[in-house]
């Protein structure tokens, strides 16, 4: 990023004008509230399907193995 680019966005940001709401603590504060507590749900959410997705690896480690015994198995019947 160029220094005028730099410029421009700061120029940019500079001019437009906040809605009066944004720098009230009376009305952002319970937002961030709600904010907060949603980002702890989705995390809370990621930890689920993370311990979800660790027992159905840990299933289809099991279902691989014992296909491969099956394959043994029939191998050395054929044999």
């Amino acid at each position: 990023v160029t220094d005028t680019a730099v410029l421009d966005i700061a120029a940019v940001h500079s001019s437009v004008e906040l809605a009066p709401w944004t720098s009230s603590s009376k009305y952002m504060s319970p937002l961030l509230v709600a904010y907060d507590a949603r980002i702890n749900q989705l995390k809370q959410q990621i930890a689920d399907y993370q311990q979800s997705a660790l027992q159905v690896k840990k299933e289809s480690d099991l279902l691989i193995q014992r296909n491969i015994d099956l394959e043994e198995e029939l191998e050395t019947k054929l044999v």
